[in-house]
């Protein structure tokens, strides 16, 4: 099996030689296993920033000081590499503008413009119907911030829309943490279930009538979240890019958060790409 960048074939001959040579290979295997596997996307923005307190950094230092580690080997690692289809010359156009000029480009956790896409299934007058939950991160200036559902995909409703104000709250206390994508939005499940607090996990600025029909059915309960099956990050707010990430659980290093397609787009494409695959407003 061939990794990239080289680093990695490096590091993995370098583990398995050491390990070889006494009982401790399970051990080491889960070490570095550990240190590579992007976990959460908190550990996605750290790397991608080359951020010295991610844990792949800290191992690098740790086991191998003597090796320069660079952004460009971090970034590179974040490519979902198993794939065979990768269009290398894109992969590094993508690099290059990022690494680029004096102020290379950095993400955030509170940046606009970055949606997270939860899979569900939905059950919708006693049947079982697959969907998704767009939601966006806000971020306050009081440093408080939330998740507030801003898309809905699914083609099991009525097809007509109904018109309807955004309704007003009773508790507005309640709200989807900011760290739900922690546990893959399994709170959803009990968010679609508060009746009184409903209201406060959907953003009023994304309210369309499409929106209204699918809140109305959710507070009637002919319409309940069954289950939620994976999430798909789109990253938007890069100039000149859009990437999405997913989660790849396998026994490689090569796993975790990653970046599962990446394409060049100006203005007009993101807004194309909002309202075509993200049936964003």
């Amino acid at each position: 099996m061939k990794y990239f960048p080289c680093v990695l074939i490096c590091f993995l001959f370098l583990g398995n030689f050491a390990w070889a040579q006494d009982d401790d290979w399970d051990s080491g295997w889960t070490r570095e296993k550990e240190a590579f596997v992007v976990k959460q996307y908190h550990e996605f923005i750290e790397r991608f920033n080359f951020d010295e307190k991610t844990p792949i950094v800290k191992f690098f230092k740790k086991n191998y000081p003597g090796y320069s580690l660079t952004r460009e080997d971090l970034i590179k690692s974040l490519f979902n590499i198993e794939d065979p289809d990768w269009d290398k010359s894109l992969q590094n156009s993508f690099i290059d503008d990022i690494m680029r000029g004096d102020n290379p480009v950095q993400i955030d956790f509170y940046d606009d413009n970055w949606f997270a896409e939860v899979k569900c299934i939905f059950e919708y007058k006693k049947k079982q119907y697959p969907g998704s939950v767009i939601l966006k991160l806000y971020h306050y200036e009081n440093n408080s911030s939330k998740w507030q559902v801003v898309g809905i995909q699914e083609d099991f409703l009525p097809k007509a829309g109904v018109e309807g104000p955004f309704p007003i709250s009773r508790d507005p206390t309640r709200i989807l943490n900011p760290m739900s994508h922690a546990v893959d939005f399994a709170s959803l499940y009990r968010a679609f279930r508060d009746v009184e607090g409903l209201p406060n996990y959907f953003a009023q600025e994304y309210w369309t009538p499409r929106m209204n029909l699918f809140f109305r059915e959710l507070r009637k309960g002919s319409l309940c979240l069954e289950a939620t099956t994976g999430v798909t990050y789109h990253l938007l707010q890069i100039d000149g890019w859009i990437l999405r990430l997913n989660y790849y659980s396998r026994n490689l290093p090569n796993s975790g958060i990653l970046i599962s397609s990446l394409e060049q787009a100006d203005v007009n494409d993101k807004a194309g790409y909002r309202r075509k695959q993200l049936n964003i407003k």
